[in-house]
């Protein structure tokens, strides 16, 4: 069920609210089915949730200090390239963007993160990047590392 399935099931509640309480017997059917609803989508918004809330809401761990380290010495204007987790991290960076089709001026990523796209399709050619000079470690700490092209 989607967001979307939510509003829908929350406008059809309030329907059968309105008209439950129209007929004098049944005001009490109408709150069922209000809560029946309201409860099928937090269970939804828990457990199904495209935001998966479980795996990105944690305590910040070193990782994230050595995300943001790395973040804070990156230019505000300059172009930033990522994936989506760390991306997450740069929202104040007008010119961030997922992936390194660009040629960003910075890349930021985890060593130890592992997606089909991004491991598959994306580090090669960032590795490959490093080692004909396009791009230079600037620091690794942690796992997490900032690379910059050379100019």
């Amino acid at each position: 069920m989607s967001a979307y399935s939510c509003g829908w099931a929350i406008a059809q509640s309030r329907t059968a609210w309105q008209q439950a309480c129209q007929r004098p017997r049944a005001p009490a059917a109408g709150r069922g089915w209000v809560r029946a609803s309201v409860a099928l989508c937090v269970l939804t918004s828990i457990f199904f949730s495209p935001l998966h809330l479980g795996h990105f809401l944690r305590w910040p761990d070193a990782r994230d200090a050595a995300t943001n380290a790395a973040i804070a010495s990156i230019p505000h204007a300059a172009s930033v390239g990522t994936y989506d987790e760390i991306y997450a991290h740069l929202g104040f960076f007008p010119r961030a963007t997922v992936g390194v089709r660009r040629d960003p001026q910075y890349v930021v990523y985890d060593e130890r993160y592992v997606s089909a796209a991004w491991t598959q399709r994306i580090v090669p050619g960032v590795r490959r990047a490093i080692a004909d000079g396009t791009y230079r470690v600037i620091s690794r700490r942690d796992g997490i590392v900032l690379l910059a092209r050379k100019s």
